[in-house]
């Protein structure tokens, strides 16, 4: 765990005290007088922390067992035989196919006078569980946990924060406990959070810089309104090609919409066997097949952007299948190792390029000051959030870089890569998990994105440092209650668009002090992003005029007086020579081999052909 939990920090309220005392018995008294135990709540009111706490304690008698309902169900299928006091964490995720074993560890243990404990999130009459099982728990004592008064919690908060080293005024402690939703998990988020931006020493917590600080605790459109996720992930290929497709309901204008696809160069086959069958059959696979189009352009265009001459054999088999939307599953696994492959040998951005400046400075001194020093101990994840182009992924790959330096072993995965599947590698091997564009998490098959989270969850109980690059993520996003837990327990940064001096500086490393300076005087554009500045530098190095070309002497009349002028224009040369060295130094944007795509994009004008 990310701190030690015991009864010392655990705050005893009016709706919490009957389980503290029931607890301190337990201790007492183990096997002996509530036997099983079993306390249940609301999410974040503080179950786990008290049964963390018995743990704590009984283990200053002896051996004593604590696993999470997963870890319970592990033990189970391995038929481990317990001999020591166990305490399981949220029975209601035990699956049924264990409830026999379950009822079965339960009465040994009773025979035994061995203690046992369990957490839930409801009353045993609402758990999902057999007759004998809610009869064993009812035997026992049952304790339940009520959210704090207000009053109780704006106490409660005040000293969570003294105990972290920051004092909250009476009016920042009352705001916090009515954001929280009285969720004791939610406060010592929120706390951890104001401790890390207290230390840069120049923040004072008053409602409004709390309001800045903790601005994804407020409800969606107060104080800090964020862009919705879910209207971003409409906006590709595959949703508006599937909108349009619903026109699509008459078999003849199948037959001609499907010729149409033919001639571009798609590989229709699946269709036209189904021409003649049901219609409603042949309008479900159109829609697929239109699915799987739209994700071959975007395919195509990935595919376009790489490297590949390391790669041949992958690129020939990528060629060969980019119109066959059969393959699409293969072809996003065969460029996913492609970048993999490319990621192991492309060497890492690190600060010193990393230019610092007002947008970024606190991220970075967070980072420096925070993260590092309690790597994976105490703010855990670290997730940082920012618009496209604000320099997330520099920062991570800097992030990288640096704890690279430290002996640190560290995975970093790209989730906008859009694999149907991800096999993270063995966490057990690795000190810091890192993902960039975690936002495309949401995108991805829920199977998948639930084993990702698993994998985030269970490295955070290792204490392994978990680094999350994002654009901002809806409020209204619906999440579960592990994922819940993630954002709650992180410690956010934002990078704001690039500021003034940090535009200045980028534009200097591009074009030279000179050429900048110039650029500076005559006026520089605000910029939301840093694809705009480099959008930016490359029209302005084409507006720069070129040198004339050297005039070779090849002895004709009339040369004398031509090299004359020439010469007569050499200092002028000179001068614009100097001025416009800088520009022909300027980096061009990273331009994609257009020739190697197969198909660049499905044009506005191909849609309204078809449909």
């Amino acid at each position: 765990m990310k701190r030690e939990i015991n009864f010392e920090n655990f705050h005893i309220h009016d709706g919490n005290k009957v389980a503290y005392l029931a607890a301190q018995k337990v201790i007492e008294f183990p096997g002996e007088l509530f036997n099983p135990f079993y306390v249940y709540c609301n999410t974040g009111l503080g179950k786990t922390h008290l049964l963390r706490a018995i743990h704590y304690e009984l283990k200053k008698k002896g051996n004593v067992l604590f696993f999470s309902a997963q870890e319970f169900e592990k033990q189970l299928e391995e038929k481990k035989e317990f001999d020591a006091p166990i305490i399981i964490d949220d029975l209601h995720q035990i699956s049924s196919q264990y409830h026999p074993m379950l009822l079965a560890t339960i009465d040994a243990f009773l025979a035994h006078s061995r203690q046992i404990c369990f957490s839930g999130n409801y009353a045993p009459r609402d758990l999902n569980v057999d007759d004998k099982i809610r009869s064993r728990l009812e035997g026992g004592l049952i304790c339940d946990i009520q959210a704090p008064k207000e009053l109780a919690l704006v106490d409660m908060i005040k000293k969570k924060a003294e105990e972290s080293g920051i004092i909250l005024p009476d009016d920042v402690a009352l705001e916090l406990a009515q954001v929280s939703t009285a969720s004791i998990r939610t406060i010592e988020g929120m706390i951890n959070r104001l401790v890390a931006y207290s230390s840069l020493g120049n923040v004072s917590l008053d409602t409004n810089s709390v309001r800045l600080i903790l601005k994804e605790f407020y409800p969606k459109g107060i104080y800090s309104p964020v862009s919705s996720l879910l209207e971003e992930l409409k906006k590709n290929a595959t949703e508006v090609l599937t909108d349009v497709s619903e026109k699509v309901n008459i078999r003849d204008e199948y037959r001609e919409k499907i010729y149409i696809w033919e001639m571009k160069g798609f590989d229709t086959t699946s269709l036209k066997d189904l021409l003649d069958d049901d219609i409603n059959v042949l309008k479900e696979k159109y829609d697929t097949f239109i699915q799987k189009v739209g994700r071959l352009v975007e395919l195509q265009k990935e595919y376009g952007a790489l490297e590949t001459s390391r790669f041949p054999n992958e690129a020939m088999k990528i060629e060969s299948m980019l119109f066959s939307p059969a393959h699409v599953a293969e072809i996003e696994k065969l460029i996913a190792e492609i970048k993999e492959k490319a990621e192991e040998v492309k060497p890492r951005k690190t600060f010193e390029s990393f230019i610092i400046g007002e947008s970024n400075e606190t991220a970075y001194t967070i980072y420096r000051e925070q993260i590092v020093p309690s790597l994976g101990k105490r703010f855990n994840p670290f997730l940082i959030f920012g618009s496209e182009g604000t320099g997330k992924t520099h920062f991570l790959e800097a992030i990288f870089s640096d704890l690279k330096s430290k002996n640190k072993t560290i995975a970093l995965y790209d989730l906008a890569m859009k694999a149907t599947t991800w096999e993270i590698k063995d966490s057990r091997n690795i000190d810091v998990l890192m993902f960039d564009n975690f936002h495309a998490i949401f995108s991805l098959p829920d199977d998948v994105r639930k084993n990702i989270f698993k994998v985030i969850l269970d490295c955070i109980k290792q204490d392994k440092e978990i680094i999350l690059g994002s654009n901002v993520i809806a409020s209204d996003l619906s999440l579960s209650e592990d994922e819940k837990a993630i954002f709650e327990l992180g410690l956010e940064v934002e990078l704001n668009k690039p500021s003034t001096d940090v535009v200045q500086e980028f534009i200097r490393s591009g074009v030279g002090d000179v050429q900048a300076q110039k650029m500076i005087q005559e006026g520089l554009p605000e910029f939301s992003s840093f694809y705009e500045i480099d959008d930016y530098l490359t029209s302005y190095s084409a507006q720069v005029p070129e040198a004339p070309a050297e005039i070779i002497p090849l002895g004709l009349p009339g040369e004398e007086s031509v090299a004359g002028e020439e010469e007569k224009g050499i200092e002028r040369e000179e001068a614009v020579e100097e001025e416009v060295k800088g520009a022909k130094e300027i980096k061009p944007l990273k331009t994609l081999k257009t020739e190697r795509f197969i198909v660049s994009e499905i044009t506005s004008e191909l849609i309204e052909e078809n449909y």
